[in-house]
Protein backbone atom coordinates (compact mmCIF):
# COMPACT_ATOMS: atom_id res chain seq x y z
CA UNK A 1 0.00 0.00 0.00
CA UNK A 2 1.44 3.55 -1.28
CA UNK A 3 1.72 6.77 1.16
CA UNK A 4 -1.07 8.26 -0.87
CA UNK A 5 -3.21 5.03 -0.30
CA UNK A 6 -2.61 5.29 3.41
CA UNK A 7 -3.38 8.70 3.65
CA UNK A 8 -6.67 8.05 1.74
CA UNK A 9 -7.86 5.63 3.95
CA UNK A 10 -7.25 8.01 6.63
CA UNK A 11 -9.63 10.41 5.00
CA UNK A 12 -12.01 7.95 4.62
CA UNK A 13 -12.56 7.74 8.75
CA UNK A 14 -11.43 10.87 9.63
CA UNK A 15 -13.61 14.22 10.88
CA UNK A 16 -16.58 12.13 10.63
CA UNK A 17 -18.89 10.86 13.24
CA UNK A 18 -17.55 7.97 15.67
CA UNK A 19 -21.46 7.34 17.07
CA UNK A 20 -21.88 4.06 16.59
CA UNK A 21 -24.92 1.21 16.57
CA UNK A 22 -24.55 -2.45 16.02
CA UNK A 23 -20.91 -1.67 15.18
CA UNK A 24 -21.72 0.59 12.75
CA UNK A 25 -20.71 4.60 12.91
CA UNK A 26 -22.99 7.04 11.43
CA UNK A 27 -20.26 8.15 9.26
CA UNK A 28 -22.02 11.91 9.01
CA UNK A 29 -19.12 14.53 8.16
CA UNK A 30 -18.15 17.19 11.47
CA UNK A 31 -16.10 19.83 11.61
CA UNK A 32 -11.93 18.38 12.19
CA UNK A 33 -11.70 17.74 15.82
CA UNK A 34 -14.69 16.59 16.55
CA UNK A 35 -16.16 13.39 16.72
CA UNK A 36 -20.02 13.53 17.26
CA UNK A 37 -22.21 15.03 14.60
CA UNK A 38 -24.40 17.79 15.48
CA UNK A 39 -27.76 14.94 16.12
CA UNK A 40 -25.65 12.89 18.51
CA UNK A 41 -23.63 15.58 20.43
CA UNK A 42 -26.59 16.79 21.70
CA UNK A 43 -27.92 13.03 22.02
CA UNK A 44 -29.13 12.25 25.44
CA UNK A 45 -29.14 8.29 27.44
CA UNK A 46 -32.62 7.07 27.72
CA UNK A 47 -31.70 5.74 30.48
CA UNK A 48 -30.16 8.40 32.72
CA UNK A 49 -29.95 11.31 31.05
CA UNK A 50 -26.35 11.96 30.26
CA UNK A 51 -24.59 12.43 27.18
CA UNK A 52 -25.17 9.71 24.56
CA UNK A 53 -22.37 7.59 23.42
CA UNK A 54 -23.20 5.44 21.00
CA UNK A 55 -26.91 3.47 19.85
CA UNK A 56 -28.84 0.42 21.91
CA UNK A 57 -27.43 -2.61 20.16
CA UNK A 58 -29.97 -4.78 21.15
CA UNK A 59 -31.69 -6.53 17.70
CA UNK A 60 -35.21 -8.11 18.08
CA UNK A 61 -37.15 -7.33 15.14
CA UNK A 62 -34.74 -4.95 13.89
CA UNK A 63 -31.45 -2.94 15.97
CA UNK A 64 -32.85 -0.44 18.59
CA UNK A 65 -30.66 1.92 18.16
CA UNK A 66 -31.91 4.19 21.10
CA UNK A 67 -29.06 6.67 22.14
CA UNK A 68 -27.29 5.08 25.11
CA UNK A 69 -24.09 6.49 27.62
CA UNK A 70 -21.25 3.78 28.45
CA UNK A 71 -22.45 3.57 31.83
CA UNK A 72 -26.31 1.96 30.61
CA UNK A 73 -27.41 -1.13 28.79
CA UNK A 74 -30.13 -2.62 27.78
CA UNK A 75 -32.41 -5.26 30.15
CA UNK A 76 -35.57 -7.20 30.07
CA UNK A 77 -38.09 -5.83 32.58
CA UNK A 78 -41.26 -8.89 32.79
CA UNK A 79 -43.40 -6.89 34.83
CA UNK A 80 -43.60 -4.17 32.26
CA UNK A 81 -45.83 -4.63 28.95
CA UNK A 82 -44.40 -6.65 26.42
CA UNK A 83 -44.14 -3.83 23.96
CA UNK A 84 -43.79 -4.17 20.04
CA UNK A 85 -42.90 -7.69 18.53
CA UNK A 86 -39.16 -7.59 18.91
CA UNK A 87 -38.46 -6.08 21.67
CA UNK A 88 -40.65 -7.98 23.93
CA UNK A 89 -40.12 -6.41 27.83
CA UNK A 90 -36.97 -4.66 26.22
CA UNK A 91 -35.59 -1.39 28.77
CA UNK A 92 -32.96 0.59 29.02
CA UNK A 93 -31.22 0.67 32.79
CA UNK A 94 -27.72 1.35 34.28
CA UNK A 95 -25.54 -0.91 34.45
CA UNK A 96 -25.23 -2.31 38.00
CA UNK A 97 -22.18 -0.84 39.13
CA UNK A 98 -23.59 2.61 37.92
CA UNK A 99 -27.23 2.40 39.38
CA UNK A 100 -26.48 4.15 42.18
CA UNK A 101 -24.58 6.73 41.12
CA UNK A 102 -27.75 7.49 38.74
CA UNK A 103 -30.19 7.27 40.74
CA UNK A 104 -28.59 9.78 43.21
CA UNK A 105 -28.28 12.04 40.75
CA UNK A 106 -31.86 11.71 39.46
CA UNK A 107 -32.73 12.26 43.20
CA UNK A 108 -30.32 15.54 43.61
CA UNK A 109 -31.98 16.49 40.29
CA UNK A 110 -35.78 16.31 41.60
CA UNK A 111 -34.59 17.77 45.02
CA UNK A 112 -33.18 21.00 43.13
CA UNK A 113 -36.47 21.28 41.01
CA UNK A 114 -38.84 20.76 43.83
CA UNK A 115 -36.86 23.57 45.87
CA UNK A 116 -36.73 26.08 42.47
CA UNK A 117 -40.69 25.52 42.77
CA UNK A 118 -40.86 26.37 46.33
CA UNK A 119 -38.80 29.43 46.18
CA UNK A 120 -40.83 31.07 43.66
CA UNK A 121 -43.81 29.72 45.34
CA UNK A 122 -42.81 31.53 48.17
CA UNK A 123 -41.43 34.78 46.53
CA UNK A 124 -44.88 34.78 45.04
CA UNK A 125 -46.82 34.31 48.36
CA UNK A 126 -44.33 37.00 50.08
CA UNK A 127 -45.27 39.44 47.77
CA UNK A 128 -48.91 38.88 47.70
CA UNK A 129 -48.63 39.28 51.99
CA UNK A 130 -46.75 42.03 51.46
CA UNK A 131 -48.88 43.89 49.14
CA UNK A 132 -49.80 47.39 50.33
CA UNK A 133 -53.52 46.89 48.90
CA UNK A 134 -54.07 44.13 51.45
CA UNK A 135 -52.13 45.53 54.68
CA UNK A 136 -54.59 45.47 57.67
CA UNK A 137 -57.58 44.96 54.80
CA UNK A 138 -59.85 43.42 58.42
CA UNK A 139 -59.47 47.02 59.88
CA UNK A 140 -61.32 48.32 56.57
CA UNK A 141 -64.14 46.65 57.58
CA UNK A 142 -64.24 46.53 61.56
CA UNK A 143 -67.33 46.53 62.53
CA UNK A 144 -69.31 44.31 60.47
CA UNK A 145 -72.19 42.33 61.64
CA UNK A 146 -71.29 38.49 60.48
CA UNK A 147 -68.81 37.34 63.60
CA UNK A 148 -72.21 35.71 64.86
CA UNK A 149 -73.10 33.81 61.73
CA UNK A 150 -71.93 30.32 61.08
CA UNK A 151 -68.77 30.09 58.89
CA UNK A 152 -71.06 29.30 55.65
CA UNK A 153 -72.91 31.86 55.79
CA UNK A 154 -70.42 34.79 56.36
CA UNK A 155 -69.57 35.22 53.08
CA UNK A 156 -72.91 37.06 51.86
CA UNK A 157 -72.84 39.69 54.83
CA UNK A 158 -71.54 43.27 54.60
CA UNK A 159 -70.62 45.40 56.96
CA UNK A 160 -72.71 47.87 58.27
CA UNK A 161 -74.01 50.84 55.96
CA UNK A 162 -73.08 53.74 58.75
CA UNK A 163 -69.49 53.14 58.64
CA UNK A 164 -69.41 54.15 55.35
CA UNK A 165 -67.05 51.86 54.25
CA UNK A 166 -67.21 50.93 50.49
CA UNK A 167 -65.33 47.97 49.26
CA UNK A 168 -65.87 45.91 46.14
CA UNK A 169 -66.93 42.22 48.04
CA UNK A 170 -68.21 41.71 50.72
CA UNK A 171 -67.04 42.02 54.55
CA UNK A 172 -67.36 37.71 55.08
CA UNK A 173 -64.75 37.51 52.12
CA UNK A 174 -62.54 40.32 53.12
CA UNK A 175 -62.49 37.88 56.98
CA UNK A 176 -61.65 34.92 54.89
CA UNK A 177 -59.11 36.66 53.10
CA UNK A 178 -57.24 38.29 56.07
CA UNK A 179 -57.26 34.77 57.92
CA UNK A 180 -55.52 32.81 54.61
CA UNK A 181 -52.96 35.54 54.85
CA UNK A 182 -52.50 34.96 58.40
CA UNK A 183 -51.59 31.39 58.37
CA UNK A 184 -49.67 32.00 55.09
CA UNK A 185 -47.37 34.30 56.60
CA UNK A 186 -47.45 31.70 59.85
CA UNK A 187 -46.33 28.87 57.38
CA UNK A 188 -43.46 31.27 55.90
CA UNK A 189 -42.19 32.18 59.32
CA UNK A 190 -41.31 28.43 60.26
CA UNK A 191 -44.75 27.78 61.94
CA UNK A 192 -47.45 24.95 60.84
CA UNK A 193 -50.86 25.84 59.57
CA UNK A 194 -53.29 24.98 62.09
CA UNK A 195 -55.77 24.24 59.25
CA UNK A 196 -53.87 21.94 57.47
Amino acid sequence: MTTSDNISAIDKTADRCKFSTYGYACGKHVEHGRYLCEEHATAKCASCGSAATHGCDFCGQFVCGTPLCDECTFGTDKSKPSGAWGFINHIHVSKPEFADKHENARLKAENAELTSKAEAMERALTGLLDAKALSGIRKLVAGWDGDHLPEEQRIGVRHRDELGVTLPTNCGAIYELDGVMTRARTLLNGGSDAQG
